[in-house]
Parts: C-alpha cells; sequence; structure tokens
C-alpha cells in the first residue's frame, strides 16, 4: 500500500475502488436514462427531435410529458428556481400557462423565457394561448 502523505500525486487502493464504484454508479444510471428517454421518443421522428426541431405534432401529447418534472428539462438554474419557487413543478403545470403568466413569474427573465419555450417545443407542447407576450415585455 502506498503512502499518500509522503507520495504526491499517488491513491491509495481504497480511493480508486471509490473511483471505479462511482463510475460503475453512474453508468447504470446512465443506462437507465437511455432507457427513460427512448421510452419518452416513441411514435416520434428521432433525427428530428435530436436535431432540435419540433416533435410531431399531429400525435397526441403523451400524459407522459405532461408528467416531467421540471427538473428533467434541463434548465438553467435561475429558471429551474424560479419556477420551482412559484409551484410549477412539470410540463402540466407549464403548458397550463400564459405567455405573460409564464413571463411573470418571480426573477424569470428574458433568457429563461426563451429557455422554457424551446425546451417545450422539443417536447412538443405549447403554452396557453390565451394571450401574446408583447414586444416590450422586458
Amino acid at each position: 500500500m502506498v503512502d499518500t502523505e509522503s507520495s504526491e500525486g499517488l491513491v491509495s487502493f481504497e480511493q480508486c475502488q471509490a473511483v471505479l464504484e462511482e463510475n460503475r454508479r453512474l453508468r447504470v444510471q446512465n443506462l437507465r436514462l437511455v432507457s427513460l428517454f427512448k421510452e419518452k421518443l416513441k411514435g416520434r421522428d428521432l433525427e428530428r427531435f435530436l436535431a432540435g426541431g419540433a416533435a410531431d405534432t399531429d400525435a397526441q401529447t403523451p400524459q407522459a410529458i405532461l408528467h416531467i418534472w421540471i427538473g428533467d428539462l434541463g434548465l438553467s438554474v435561475r429558471p429551474f428556481k424560479s419556477l420551482a419557487r412559484a409551484n410549477i413543478l412539470t410540463v402540466a403545470d407549464l403548458v397550463e400557462l400564459t405567455p405573460s403568466e409564464l413571463a411573470s413569474v418571480r426573477n424569470f427573465g428574458k433568457k429563461g423565457y426563451y429557455e422554457v419555450l424551446q425546451k417545450l417545443e422539443i417536447l412538443g407542447v405549447k403554452l396557453a394561448e390565451a394571450d401574446v407576450l408583447p414586444k416590450d415585455f422586458w
């Protein structure tokens, strides 16, 4: 066994084991995420989805998409925290909002607004269309 205090840059066998165990855990987690991703894409055009285009709009919105937690959308920290504080926790909560309601969420800026719209477009859903956000809102 190597003494890590006297040998700078060297790691112990236990540290190597811990790193390998963490690597294994992350691989299993990634496989689960890939499986979930494939499940969400059933019946959609994969190439179009990966290219960032809108999903098939002629298909009905699967209930699974509406139950996606906003933390799984990959939002930046500020928009995520603003939505969570406003008790907007799922895609279903988001699509019930009008553009002005979303833009009016406390600490929710222009960048976050457009980031959410982009994520919703990728999923193939939209905000409620009760009103249109004025161009001079910000």
